[in-house]
């Protein structure tokens, strides 16, 4: 039939989808902000080539729940992958104790507040240029649903509405993660 010739994936067509994943991950990796286009972009590449390929069609439905899982956790993943990049970037701010400051529409910090010594104006100032440098790790941040930032004694923890992901430098220093699911 005319068909048949649709349904018979070559060698080239195995190197094509090997070359999407990996240049997929790869991407996600080096732009993680860029995460929702490009797990979107391939439900629908593995969607059609289980639909034209036949041989495809269950690798394609097993690729496409696993990236609806990733896309549904991404705040995890994202923070998990970036996380010696956030802390780095975030750092100065430990000094601080306890520190919590909202991101607000704006991407803009919000509601800055110190719990255990007052803020003067000048450190105000330095606190807002610091997360001015850092603006698009704030949008990005946003974008995943974070909306505080609390610091103190070597943690920064990102406040969601369903979790609580604490990043921390260990004794070797090597940059911990960890998660907390909220009630």
């Amino acid at each position: 039939m005319l068909l048949d010739k649709f349904y018979k994936p070559d060698n080239k067509l195995n190197l094509v989808l090997i070359s999407i994943v990996l240049s997929s991950a790869i991407l996600i990796y080096l732009q993680s902000h860029l995460y929702s286009i490009i797990i979107i972009s391939n439900i629908i590449i593995f969607l059609l080539l289980g639909i034209f390929f036949k041989k495809f069609t269950f690798f394609s439905i097993i690729f496409t729940i696993v990236l609806f899982d990733w896309y549904s956790n991404w705040q995890t993943i994202d923070i998990e992958i970036n996380k010696s990049k956030y802390y780095y970037s975030l750092e100065p701010l430990i000094k601080y104790e306890c520190l919590t400051n909202s991101i607000s529409k704006d991407n803009k910090l919000s509601n800055i507040v110190c719990c255990n010594q007052a803020i003067a104006n000048f450190e105000l100032e330095e606190i807002n240029k610091h997360f001015k440098r850092n603006e698009k790790i704030l949008e990005h941040l946003q974008n995943l649903g974070c909306y505080s930032i609390e610091f103190s004694d070597n943690l920064i923890q990102f406040w969601y509405s369903d979790m609580v992901i604490y990043i921390s430098k260990g004794p070797d220093n090597s940059i911990n993660y960890d998660k907390s699911v909220l009630h």
